[in-house]
């Protein structure tokens, strides 16, 4: 064995024998988002749809990447963060999500409970 390595070998040991060695953290992916959507944070307070799921709730309810979500059942959007928390959190499996799109209002219905609202 060379000398770096047996030194190496020498200097682990103890601290293996200790009991002091703690496991490397595990990487935990981010959970799915249920309504199949993701947003950024958008100006006025608002948040931006950036990408749909293909077949997901979101685009079944009607979304489209660039909406701008201004309030999520009932919730005025303080941005991508509060949006993300109201779609957790919604009360109902239907959210209704207030939306502009190219400067129009609109409302869409997004079924977070495995249905779609079609």
């Amino acid at each position: 064995m060379g000398r770096g390595l047996a030194a190496l070998a020498l200097s682990a040991s103890p601290l293996a024998l200790s009991g002091h060695v703690h496991p490397l953290p595990t990487q935990t992916a981010a959970p799915p988002e249920p309504a199949g959507l993701t947003v950024a944070d958008g100006r006025r307070d608002s948040a931006i749809v950036t990408s749909l799921r293909s077949d997901g709730p979101a685009e079944h309810g009607g979304l489209a990447v660039g909406d701008e979500v201004q309030a999520v059942d009932g919730h005025r959007a303080r941005g991508a963060a509060s949006v993300r928390h109201d779609l957790r959190h919604a009360q109902h499996c239907n959210v209704a999500i207030d939306l502009r799109r190219s400067g129009r209002p609109l409302v869409a219905t997004v079924g977070r409970c495995g249905r779609t609202s079609r």
